[in-house]
């Protein structure tokens, strides 16, 4: 996994090309971080942003989560954590990727619900 820039407000992939900053508005939300692939109401904490863009990583390097038990549940669990499943986020990560990904994306999340 490729984490590249884990400062105090702003964390960032290169591997998928997402990021997670933090914002601070009084009240509830403050401390809390948003993630570039999740709705804008969407806020979590910070652990929870990084696991979501070590889950981001995990799809865009294409892991074979058929084949792959150990790393199946552990993206399941990772997405659990955002409050989703994994094909949301497989599905929400293919929104955001160039359209001649998009095919291979979504044929990935189909697989995965197929795996079941």
């Amino acid at each position: 996994m490729a984490i590249v820039n884990n400062a105090e407000w702003f964390i960032t992939s290169d591997v998928a090309h997402e990021a997670a900053y933090r914002f601070d508005l009084p009240g509830p939300s403050q401390r809390r971080w948003k993630l570039s692939y999740l709705p804008e109401y969407w806020s979590l904490t910070k652990e929870q942003a990084v696991s979501g863009l070590v889950l981001a990583e995990m799809i865009i390097l294409d892991t074979d989560f058929a084949t792959a038990g150990l790393d199946l549940e552990l993206a399941e669990i990772m997405a659990a954590e955002l409050g989703l499943t994994l094909t949301s986020v497989m599905m929400l990560l293919a929104a955001r990727a160039p359209t001649d990904s998009l095919s291979v994306a979504l044929g990935a999340a189909a697989d995965q619900d197929g795996a079941r």
